[in-house]
């Protein structure tokens, strides 16, 4: 399924979001990004769709939402009183959650409700019908004045011989109503005879009853709710309803995590399809940790699909990151850099232990000095591969900042990546991970090139090996360039002479710079620290220009690019693919 989101109040274009495999998509972003508004885009658009189904639902007070449905039921013929018109999007919040759960359990007995109060313990079912014989629902019922008179003139009309078009009295909602007040006030009442009002009282429905007097059709029975609560003639106090369970346990006795988890199973059961589309704003509201695993995993296995918000560290932790979308400015990140994931944890939480579960949640992993040293190796690999290189090969690795943190001979190369290694190991169970792979590709610093093979893995001492174990099905690799740091495969003397080279690039490379369409693999360039001196071709008082980055890489020839380059795209490769 591919759902379209229109350009919608400062949604200034349209974007895509297909779904695919994915059951659902969370949106997190900053408060005022656009989650929300992404989530009315998307109502907006599908409420009027034939074809697809939408259920919205926030636990909050969100009118606009609301307005979007009040503005659908006004304009919509759905709403058109009709004999055919049966109402299959809608918009619910909190008013709404004791309708939701009664009709669930009473209607669904292999329902995610009907289980849930079962092992509460707060229901008693009938072993031989499976019936709910304890839930009961009550609310204020009435007729009046002004729908009595629209029945009598409807029947005026007909009595002349007219066909009355739009006649409430040929829907499901007057059927239902009739069939409603027969069996729970007035058992001779009868539209056609009398002209009495009734006056708002209380009833109570049990749960066993709903098959006799409503039938078993959701959106049958859901058409009629919307009438009989949202318009003008409503015949329901919907601020009246009340729930109870066993031993009269009323429903607002439950805890609010109880009272979220039991909303959503509530949609699930009664609305699920193929072509359903659920909009939950801050799916996860007061929900423990266990209780948001639980209710993932119930979502993952729904036939429909869920577009949803959260601010709640653990939903993203128990996501799958392909799962999580970054919203900047009410535009979808469609490939979200983890590190952007993090920013926006870093808002939310100071345990820094998410990093490692969201990162647990990645296949492939490389733990590099910053973004630009990953950016400059994925350039030059393009121009040095040609048309052998597949952007996919390096776009399915997640690139993490962590620094080598190899200040001297004393420390072990690669200190910072085999420590944050070993805290993903203490941090991560086995059977958690679905990691195969972690880089850890270094500048080689001050480490003698005699301990880099010729596939760009390191020599590992006795220390290394005892790091570097796999952890379950998670494979680390200790990988370093020959060069001193990245930038040094940078040095082309085409691409240096296009910018005018500097003087102290020149001063470094003495005699060597005189050398046309070589990669410059020699022990004194590999050593030079050339870092800062030729950083200043694309960056300026305000960081990394990535796009002067770009530019001056595309100047490199082919033939001037180390082979070291491509030897550490196909080690990757080999391990990715």
């Amino acid at each position: 399924m591919t759902i379209e989101i229109p350009q919608y109040k400062y949604l200034l274009e349209s974007q895509l979001l297909e779904y695919g495999d994915n059951k659902s998509y969370l949106l997190i972003g900053e408060n005022g990004s656009g989650k929300s508004t992404i989530l009315e885009s998307v109502f907006q658009k599908y409420i009027e769709d034939e074809e697809k189904n939408v259920i919205c639902f926030t636990s909050g007070q969100n009118e606009l939402y609301s307005n979007i449905f009040n503005k659908h039921k006004k304009n919509s013929r759905r709403f058109t009183p009709n004999e055919n018109n049966i109402i299959k999007s809608y918009f619910f919040n909190k008013d709404w959650i004791r309708l939701l759960i009664f009709f669930s359990t009473s209607l669904k007995s292999n329902g995610l409700v009907r289980k849930f109060l079962l092992q509460k313990g707060i229901i008693e079912v009938n072993t031989v019908t499976n019936k709910d014989i304890s839930t009961k629902l009550s609310f204020k019922l009435g007729v009046n004045k002004e729908y009595i008179d629209i029945i009598k003139n409807e029947l005026l009309v007909e009595g002349r011989g007219e066909f009355v078009e739009n006649s409430k009295r040929r829907t499901k909602q007057f059927s239902l109503l009739q069939r409603l007040i027969n069996n729970k006030i007035d058992d001779n009442y009868d539209f056609d005879e009398v002209s009495d009002t009734i006056t708002k009282r209380n009833i109570e429905i049990n749960s066993d009853e709903v098959d006799f007097i409503f039938n078993s059709d959701t959106n049958s029975i859901f058409t009629f709710l919307s009438h009989s609560v949202l318009d003008r003639l409503s015949n329901i106090d919907i601020e009246s309803i009340r729930l109870h369970f066993d031993n009269s346990l009323e429903f607002n006795q439950l805890s609010d995590g109880e009272y979220q988890l039991l909303s959503i199973y509530s949609l699930i059961d009664l609305f699920d399809t193929d072509n359903t589309i659920f909009l939950f704003d801050e799916v996860d509201s007061h929900l423990h940790y266990k209780n948001i695993q639980l209710l993932w995993n119930t979502i993952n296995n729904i036939s429909g699909k869920v577009l949803t918000t959260s601010h709640i560290v653990d939903s993203i932790m128990v996501n799958n990151f392909n799962d999580i979308k970054l919203i900047d400015s009410g535009l979808i990140q469609q490939n979200t850099p983890i590190e952007k994931v993090f920013d926006r944890l870093n808002t939310i939480t100071s345990n820094d232990t998410y990093k490692f579960k969201v990162s647990s949640k990645l296949n492939n992993i490389v733990l590099v000095e910053n973004f630009t040293d990953w950016f400059i190796f994925k350039e030059l690999c393009i121009i040095k591969i040609g048309n052998d290189y597949n952007e996919n090969i390096l776009n399915s690795v997640h690139h993490i900042s962590c620094s080598s943190g190899y200040e001297s001979h004393t420390e072990i190369f690669g200190n910072n990546k085999l420590n944050w290694y070993k805290k993903y190991k203490e941090v991560i169970n086995r059977a958690d991970s679905s990691t195969k792979n972690i880089f850890m590709l270094c500048d080689r610093d001050d480490l003698s090139i005699g301990s880099i093979k010729d596939n760009l893995t390191v020599t590992q001492t006795e220390s290394h090996k005892f790091i570097l174990r796999n952890h379950s099905e998670t494979t680390p690799h200790l990988l370093s360039w020959k060069r001193k740091q990245i930038e040094n495969y940078l040095l082309s003397k085409t691409m240096l002479e296009k910018y005018g080279v500097t003087q102290n690039i020149l001063n470094k490379l003495e005699r060597n710079f005189e050398l046309d369409n070589t990669p410059m693999d020699y022990l004194n360039i590999q050593n030079l620290e050339i870092k800062d001196d030729i950083k200043v071709l694309y960056s300026d008082e305000n960081g990394v220009d990535y796009l002067k980055l770009k530019e001056v890489i595309g100047k490199i020839p082919k033939e001037e690019i180390s082979d070291d380059i491509k030897k550490m795209y196909e080690y990757i490769k080999s391990k990715v693919e």
